[in-house]
């Protein structure tokens, strides 16, 4: 008989805790539209020794919360996988604004919890950890691979989250995962888990200094290699100097295009189109000798003007006519055109 334990982001909270942690709900004292929720415990609670913060707990009490904002304070060193994925739902499903603040440490399944944030704010000195899941079973070969696969997929869903969040692949996060990464305030920030450094006081290391981190690959940033940033970085943006040329270029398509100045990229667009459209349009070729300019001919009055090509055929054709070689005779008169 095996038996398998639920996928963990850290073991159990007696061996990373030194002492009970804290969790509770207060209005804020500096505005009463905001409730401060302070988690600074292990996530999902521990049946042995009563530390941690249930979801069932915490779902019930955001429920609660009818204030315009809240301000969510995080300090623990993790927990349970599907517990933090609850309490990660039950922020993203509340009708208030929520922002997140990593007080001290946002490390396994608490950095899970935070991505359920609209805002996410990284304050001074405070750190985030994440790294793939962990699980405990005893069994056979069969047992142990299923474990295994469970871990996998547990990894994988939070690997989504933090590339819902951040942005890059979840297999990308999964590396990074994998590695047991570190951040610092302002690393989560480059990395896209956090927005900005809350500038405020700094955070004192004692805050962080009631964990046990003994049992993760690296007991904090001070001791991990620099972090992985999975996300693709961002866009390129033009600046007021690049982009300054532009309306210039603007106003010469509109001229060549006979467009007026009002015109909008809408109509310099249609105008394009029907240009490169129009069957009749004639492509200039560079390499062409330029035409002469058209001479007005001047013809005196009672002639008359024929075709060339008319011309040539009656030339061929007088020796054989009489009339022709009759007029061509010494004495004869011809006007172009008359019989």
């Amino acid at each position: 008989m095996t038996h398998p334990t639920p996928p963990r982001l850290v073991p159990s909270a007696s061996s990373l805790m030194n002492r009970r942690g804290e969790y509770r709900i207060r209005n804020a004292a500096d505005s009463p539209a905001v409730t401060e929720i302070l988690l600074y415990d292990e996530i999902g609670e521990d049946p042995w020794f009563g530390t941690g913060v249930s979801a069932k707990q915490f779902t019930e009490d955001l429920q609660a919360v009818d204030t315009e904002e809240i301000h969510l304070r995080i300090n623990s060193p993790g927990g349970n996988v599907f517990e933090g994925i609850t309490m990660l739902n039950a922020l993203r499903r509340h009708d208030s604004k929520v922002t997140v603040f990593v007080d001290g440490l946002a490390a396994s399944a608490a950095s899970l919890v935070a991505m359920g944030g609209d805002q996410i704010v990284m304050s001074r000195n405070a750190e985030m950890m994440i790294h793939d899941a962990w699980g405990v079973a005893i069994g056979n070969a069969e047992e142990m691979q299923r474990m295994a696969d469970d871990l996998g997929r547990a990894s994988d869903n939070i690997a989504s989250a933090y590339a819902d969040r951040a942005g890059g692949t979840v297999n990308q996060w999964r590396k990074a995962m994998t590695a047991e990464t570190w951040y610092s305030d302002k690393e989560a920030v480059s990395a896209g888990l956090a927005d900005r450094v809350e500038p405020s006081k700094t955070v004192s290391d004692k805050a962080k200094a009631k964990f046990n981190l003994s049992l993760f690959a690296y007991a904090g940033r001070a001791e991990a290699p620099a972090p992985i940033l999975p996300a693709e970085p961002p866009e390129p943006t033009i600046t007021e100097e690049e982009g300054s040329a532009m309306p210039d270029t603007l106003a010469k398509v509109r001229e060549r295009l006979g467009l007026s100045a009002e015109s909008d990229e809408s109509a310099i667009l249609a105008a394009l189109e029907t240009a490169l459209d129009d069957p009749e349009a004639e492509e200039t070729d560079p390499e062409a000798e330029p035409e002469e300019d058209e001479v007005t001919e001047v013809v005196a009055d009672g002639t008359e003007r024929i075709e060339s090509d008319v011309l040539a055929s009656l030339r061929l054709d007088g020796p054989r006519c009489p009339q022709s070689a009759a007029r061509r005779a010494p004495g004869g008169t011809r006007q172009r055109g008359h019989p």
